[in-house]
Order: C-alpha cells, then sequence, then structure tokens
C-alpha cells in the first residue's frame, strides 16, 4: 500500500486512513502482480454543540438543547445525568429542575461515530416561605420580611411587608420573592374570618347586649 509518497503498509487490509486515494500492488509467489487504486472518501467529523440554559428557580422546568453538525445520515441524541440516560432526541426537558447539575449528551450518526458534551444548568434556590398567623385579626407572616399579599389569589395592591390587616374575609397568602434572583415562594393559605363585628352600613343600628343578656339589663 502507498499513499503516494511513501508504503504504509504491506498486508491484506489497512485503515486508519485519511481520505484520498491510495495505491496498492498485490504480488504472488511466481512474482507476478497487479496493481490499483483505492480512493477513500472520508466526511467531515461529527460535532455536537449544546450550550447551556438561562439560570431557572428551584422546582421549574428546564429545557436541554443540542446540535450536532457533520457525520453521515441520520443523528440520534441521548441525554443522561448521574443516574443514567433521561431522554432521547435533540431536546430533553427536565421537568422540575432541584439543584445545579450537569447534563451529558453523545450525538451519533449512521456509521456509528459519536461526539459527546455537557450542559450546566445552574438552579436557583427558593427563598423561605412565609407562614401565616393571626393575632387579633391582623395577619403576621414569618420571618419578616417584604412580602407582597394576595386575597383570593388575586394581588393586594399596596401590599407589602409581614403584616397586614385584612378587610375582607377570604383566603389569604404572602409571597416572598428574592430580590436578586427573582425566585418566588408562597405560604399556604390562611383562611380569614373576622372576629369582630362587621362596621354597619349607613342607616342601619346595631344593638349590643352583654352575654348571656338579652333584650333588656336590670
Amino acid at each position: 500500500w502507498s499513499d503516494g509518497t511513501a508504503v504504509i503498509g504491506s498486508t491484506a487490509s489497512i485503515g486508519s486512513l485519511a481520505g484520498g486515494t491510495y495505491s496498492y500492488t498485490v504480488t504472488d509467489s511466481a512474482g507476478c502482480s497487479v496493481n490499483g487504486t483505492v480512493t477513500v472518501n472520508v466526511p467531515a467529523p461529527l460535532v455536537i454543540t449544546a450550550n447551556p440554559p438561562a439560570p431557572v428557580c428551584q422546582g421549574e422546568p428546564v429545557t436541554l438543547n443540542a446540535a450536532a453538525a457533520g457525520g453521515t445520515g441520520n443523528v440520534t441524541f441521548s441525554w443522561s445525568d448521574t443516574s443514567g440516560v433521561i431522554a432521547t432526541g435533540a431536546s430533553a426537558t427536565i421537568s422540575s429542575a432541584t439543584g445545579t447539575s450537569t447534563y451529558y449528551v453523545t450525538a451519533t450518526d449512521a456509521n456509528g461515530c459519536s461526539s459527546s458534551g455537557s450542559v450546566m444548568v445552574a438552579v436557583f434556590p427558593l427563598p423561605a416561605a412565609p407562614v401565616i398567623s393571626n393575632m387579633n385579626d391582623t395577619l403576621y407572616a414569618v420571618p419578616a420580611g417584604n412580602y407582597q399579599w394576595y386575597l383570593n389569589g388575586s394581588i393586594i395592591t399596596g401590599s407589602a411587608g409581614s403584616m397586614f390587616i385584612p378587610a375582607n374575609q377570604g383566603s389569604y397568602t404572602a409571597v416572598a420573592a428574592d430580590p436578586v434572583t427573582g425566585c418566588v415562594a408562597s405560604s399556604a393559605p390562611y383562611n380569614f374570618i373576622p372576629s369582630g363585628i362587621g362596621v354597619p352600613r349607613i342607616g342601619k343600628s346595631v344593638t349590643v347586649y352583654p352575654n348571656p343578656a338579652s333584650n333588656r339589663i336590670f
């Protein structure tokens, strides 16, 4: 075998060749020989690209994307983490990110050639979820912080802080937000029922008797 400048082999087969034209000479025991050429076509190498996604908050979904160039024929993808294969295809979705992790992806073409890469997903922790308590018809959220309050799932405009005096019965929640990452955590709903007497309508009167007396006190 010759690559045109030097003899590169003397067996019936030869491998690990770069693309190009190679010549060969076959000689038998009688000294008879025959010459020929073989052209080796080498496709562009398979190269995978996987860019890290934007950071997410703990518990949020995240999508991983990869692309491949070169290679031969159809290219398949396989995603894995430390536990093993988690998805196939150029894209993989992590339904709930639990913490900063590294994910690995391998692309394989029709010839079995492969290329691998990895991406690190940055996951921000959530702030501490507040806990609501009621004291004298005033709601308090602990730990102390600048919380946004909601009534029945709707934002209460102008409410910010760890204390809120509700004017209406309903389900209240306090939401903590990290000012740096923007990640949020919500308290459990607190069903508020006022214990005092409501403000009477104009033109109406309220009569109050001590318990257990009623109607008239002597």
